[in-house]
């Protein structure tokens, strides 16, 4: 159940069934997929209730003992919106381990948001590098730098957006 604080337009339920396959077969390559349909009913009778058909699948690929490549498809209902709008969207990751202590994450994100609402269809890119550096074995220096860019058919949605984060990650 959804229950909005404050605001009772989005409350409702969300039912959803999922079947899948997963495999580690090599040790090197991993894939998982799974389908399912997802249902949401709103208390509001105003708003229409919606279902589809959902996705998520990755597959994951060992190359070197210090690299993996991942691949992510999925196709879900976007968080947070009374409109039916539905994401579907693919990653393709890399991640390097330097050293013992330090590595590298690289992503590419492309995401398309179809919606019924006024804003309409848009697709949104993502290229994000993050570099870790180990301190000790519970603490890390960390540093980030993204671009996202949002291509809208209402010019309202489209913005480019350049990040530079630095931050200090902490295990227990």
């Amino acid at each position: 159940m959804l229950d909005y604080e404050g605001d009772s337009t989005g409350d409702g339920d969300t039912a959803s069934v999922f079947t899948g396959v997963e495999s580690d077969a090599t040790g090197k390559t991993g894939v998982c997929a799974k389908v399912g349909v997802v249902s949401r009913n709103f208390y509001n009778d105003s708003l229409d209730d919606y279902t589809t058909m959902t996705i998520a699948a990755t597959a994951d690929r060992l190359p070197l003992s210090y690299a993996r490549l991942d691949l992510r498809l999925n196709r879900k209902f976007a968080v947070n919106t009374i409109i039916t709008t539905v994401a579907a969207g693919a990653a393709l990751s890399w991640r390097h381990d330097w050293t013992p202590r330090s590595r590298s994450f690289t992503t590419l994100e492309r995401a398309y948001y179809s919606s019924a609402d006024k804003f309409g269809d848009r697709t949104l890119d993502t290229a994000r590098l993050r570099l870790c550096v180990g301190l000790t074995r519970w603490s890390s220096l960390t540093g980030e730098v993204a671009k996202k860019r949002s291509d809208s058919a209402k010019e309202l949605l489209d913005f480019e957006r350049d990040w530079l984060a630095f931050g200090v990650e902490l295990e227990l």
